[in-house]
């Protein structure tokens, strides 16, 4: 395997080739909106948490809607396709979404939303008959039943902007930060997208629809852009403005109805007029405005960017009211003109983003100005919306984006590598094997991480945390008492022959002086015996004893891998807790699973750990084993298995490995007959740093 080296180089690699749709679309992301939908409920106080659905179905017209009990958030809706290569700034927007939606759930009365569709439909003015002009005309519109389908659509629309408008409010004032920012970023897209007059004009737009576009820019953006059309509209859409200002505020949704009755008495003659064109077109069979304004829709006309279907209940109960489903339908589509916006505007609308995001109320009094800015189109890296130094709602957005890209990439790193260690080690087959072992087979597993893992790896390593210390002093020491004579005895090679040294067997019988070090070059493989007869407090102590290794070698930055192993008529079962070449700091909690199952065929474990630890880089390399001595499976058991575990230990020594076989109470004496003096007694963890120490100063220092 080609050894990885720099973690965060792989997953700056992973996050450069990330998608839109690999971050926004990933369970992390997912996880992080849920939590911003949490924090939201906490802060308002609301009992229940709703849950957010995130889609990305292209063939769904809306951008985000509640209803009731759940958000859902469509990012296959092009509508502000274009903040896609800025994350954060679509962070933003989506928080923005998310807020408004869950307003709808916190304040919006939906029971008297479908009360105000349902008397309009029974030809009723709801909560009462405005005072106004042109009421009596209004009033009188409602016997024809014809009218009141289409009224019904227009009091429907014109209810849930000033709805919006209100949700909107309560949500930037009580949450504020990221959600307000949102919001804000949301409106003002409204305006930045929205259909210029030209446009509708060339459509053949009613008067009612172009002015209903304008007016909804103008009250959730805080701007509306006539072009050379300024003098027929502009009045009439600041009159709406006046007029909405005073029915928005307040709890009470029957304001929001009654200000939706004087918006369309105040629009009397162009709505009028749309009646008129309507029951024509029906009674011709001839639609033309509607198939004009319809075939725009199918050619890019989409929901608003927050199409907030907080009225979908009510939509239910008004398609009930109506017999004629497709007449509606039809007089929906034209509708949805006024919420709506075209898709393909994006490159070519003059419409403009103001410079700054404002807050709600003061786009409601702020007057129309032609000196803004369109936001930045940027691509990969974030910008600021405003070019200049980030805000602190975008460097939160930034820190968010850039996490769960982290968190992506790591994960995906991770699996890269485990595929690649798992595909090593099933590779691996030991050289020269004795002939005991000539038919053995190999399997190694890399247990998966299991969620109680790590709490119980952390109970264990707190509880001999007093052990772990002393041995990290131990090591500490034996590096400075080697450095503070500056001579080292026992190496393979060096400038002069160490006399005393020349009966040693490994041929480590040279000596040097060089500079001293700060750590010691050493590497450390263990191999756990997890054989049937190691079970309960053996296996527990082996468990024990390997997490007390993997903390100590943690702490001196050494390398380490840990292996079980069991066998099975002849094929030997390796799990691989703790890997070399892992560089996730969470392979290491693997070694709580540590359990005893079959057989052992200790010769055949021993020779592949080994053959592992000899490909290392590092000068001293340590082979702890910790077994009960009592090697058993299929031909190989007794005085036979215990010369073939000589012979292993024998040519280890030889190859520079130094081996430590780890005893576990009464054991320790089969221990002693197998691998002689280079035996360890864990059955009590608080003793093993002398022992320790003076073993490992033997073999590495001397």
């Amino acid at each position: 395997m080609k050894k990885a080296t720099n973690l965060k180089l792989l997953e700056s690699e992973e996050i450069k080739n990330m998608s839109f749709e690999d971050v926004f679309l990933s369970s992390q992301y997912k996880y992080d909106i849920q939590q911003l939908s949490n924090t939201a409920v906490k802060r308002t106080g609301c009992e229940r948490s709703p849950l957010v659905r995130v889609l990305n179905d292209i063939n769904d017209g809306s951008v985000a809607y509640t209803d009731g009990n759940k958000v859902t958030i469509n990012f296959g809706n092009p509508f502000a396709s274009r903040l896609r290569t800025n994350y954060p700034v679509y962070h933003i927007y989506v928080v923005g979404l998310l807020a408004h939606e869950l307003g709808h759930i916190f304040y919006t009365d939906f029971d008297d939303s479908i009360k105000y569709m349902n008397e309009i439909g029974k030809g009723n003015i709801y909560p009462e008959k405005p005072v106004h002009k042109n009421a009596d005309a209004f009033e009188e519109s409602l016997k024809d039943e014809n009218n009141r389908r289409l009224i019904q659509t227009v009091a429907h629309t014109i209810d849930n902007i000033l709805e919006d408008i209100y949700v909107n409010r309560m949500q930037s004032t009580n949450l504020g930060g990221l959600y307000a920012r949102g919001i804000a970023l949301g409106n003002k897209l409204v305006a930045d997208e929205a259909p210029t007059v030209e446009k509708q004009k060339e459509n053949e737009n009613s008067d009612f629809t172009i002015i209903m576009n304008l007016f909804l820019s103008r009250i959730k953006s805080g701007v509306a852009y006539y072009g050379k059309y300024e003098s027929d509209y502009k009045d009439k859409v600041e009159n709406l403005m006046s007029v909405a200002v005073g029915y928005i505020f307040g709890n009470n949704h029957q304001n929001r109805c009654r200000g939706s009755n004087v918006i369309m008495c105040e629009l009397w003659d162009e709505l009028s007029e749309m009646l008129e064109k309507a029951k024509n077109n029906s009674d011709n069979n001839n639609d033309n405005e509607s198939s004009d304004e319809t075939d725009n829709e199918d050619n890019g006309e989409g929901d608003s960017s927050d199409n907030e279907s907080n009225s979908s209940n009510s939509s239910k109960s008004v398609s009930s009211k109506c017999s004629d489903s497709e007449t509606l339908d039809r007089l929906k589509k034209i509708l949805k003109q006024i919420e709506g916006q075209t898709k393909n505007t994006e490159n070519n609308n003059t419409s403009k983003t103001a410079k700054a995001f404002g807050n709600e109320e003061s786009s409601l009094n702020k007057s129309n100005s032609e000196d803004v800015e369109r936001m930045p189109e940027t691509e990969g890296e974030a910008v600021s919306v405003n070019g200049g130094e980030f805000s602190d709602e975008e460097l939160e957005a930034i820190r968010a984006i850039r996490k769960i890209q982290k968190d992506i990439a790591s994960e995906r790193v991770e699996e890269k590598i485990e595929k690649e260690i798992y595909l090593e080690l099933n590779e691996i087959v030991p050289k020269n094997l004795p002939d005991i072992h000539k038919n053995v087979s190999y399997y190694v597993n890399r247990p998966t991480l299991q969620p109680s893992d790590k709490n119980c790896y952390d109970v264990i390593a707190t509880r001999y945390k007093d052990v772990v210390q002393s041995l990290v002093k131990v090591v500490k020491r034996i590096i400075k008492a080697e450095n503070l004579t500056c001579e080292r005895r026992g190496r393979y090679y060096g400038k002069s022959l160490d006399t005393s040294k020349l009966y040693r067997p490994d041929l480590k019988i040279f000596k040097d002086r060089k500079q001293p070090k700060k750590e010691i070059s050493l590497a450390l493989s263990v191999l756990i015996d997890e054989s049937g007869s190691m079970s309960g407090q053996r296996c527990r102590s082996a468990r024990n004893a390997s997490i007390v290794l993997a903390e100590m070698c943690e702490q001196l930055n050494v390398p380490y891998e840990v292996f079980g192993h069991t066998a099975l008529s002849g094929r030997v079962y390796l799990n691989n807790y703790k890997n070399f070449d892992s560089l996730k700091k969470d392979d290491k909690y693997r070694l709580a699973q540590v359990d005893a199952s079959f057989s052992n065929r200790d010769g055949a474990a021993i020779l592949y750990v080994s053959e592992r630890l000899k490909q290392r880089e590092e000068q001293n390399k340590l082979f702890i084993i910790i077994s009960d001595g009592k090697p058993a499976d299929i031909g190989y058991y007794g005085d036979e298995a215990k010369s073939d575990l000589k012979y292993i230990h024998s040519q280890l020594i030889s190859s520079g490995v130094d081996l430590i076989a780890a005893a576990i109470g009464s054991d320790k004496e089969v221990i002693h007959q197998i691998y002689g003096q280079s035996f360890l007694d864990v059955t009590n963890l608080e003793t093993m740093p002398e022992i320790f120490a003076r073993i490992l100063k033997k073999k590495i220092v001397n």
